[in-house]
């Protein structure tokens, strides 16, 4: 019995659209959601379509290899190719937004460290950050997906803890305080 796969690139026009590109761009939303344990079911179902579109030509190859329409059939069709594209793109956007959030969190520590030490004593706000739901202070950064950060001074404003997260149970923290270097630290260590 012969699967033909060949109805896949016959579209055109806005045929092509939908069936072709605009499965495979719902994936792009992805690169506005950070990879964390509430999100992991999104981003499993888009590895799930991304790994499936791997094995479309080696499908094509079992089926049809002695087709008689050549090599050229092979060659997987433009959704597979744009599932596996737009995945590593939101990767790719998720990863370099957490370190343009870690950039900004690095910067905010390093600017309340000097703080601390002008003043000899940590600042009890950082301009611009919300209050959250206790004594911190918070603000979210990164360029696509938006992470948490959070700042918290100690009751004796000595010591002070920029905290970013990146999901629920890992982030980084920069700890300082008056007459300390700032360090940075991960939650997983």
């Amino acid at each position: 019995m012969k699967v033909d796969f060949g109805e896949a690139v016959k579209p055109t026009g806005i045929g092509l659209w939908y069936r072709q590109v605009l499965p495979p761009l719902m994936i792009l939303a992805l690169t506005c959601v950070p990879l964390d344990i509430g999100t992991a079911l999104f981003w499993l179902v888009a590895m799930l379509a991304a790994f499936v579109s791997a094995l479309s030509p080696l499908a094509r190859l079992s089926y049809n290899v002695f087709d008689r329409r050549g090599w050229i059939y092979l060659l997987p069709p433009p959704r597979s190719v744009l599932t596996i594209v737009f995945l590593a793109l939101a990767f790719g956007a998720v990863h370099f937004s957490y370190l343009d959030a870690a950039r900004f969190a690095r910067n905010a520590a390093t600017d309340i460290q000097r703080q601390c030490d002008r003043q000899r004593r940590c600042p009890d706000s950082v301009p611009g950050w919300q209050t959250g739901p206790g004594p911190e202070k918070t603000t979210f950064a990164g360029s696509w997906a938006r992470y948490w950060v959070e700042y918290r001074v100690a009751d004796d404003h000595r010591t002070f803890v920029v905290h970013l997260h990146r999901n629920i149970d890992d982030g980084t923290r920069y700890s300082g305080g008056v007459g300390k270097q700032v360090t940075i630290e991960s939650d997983l260590d």
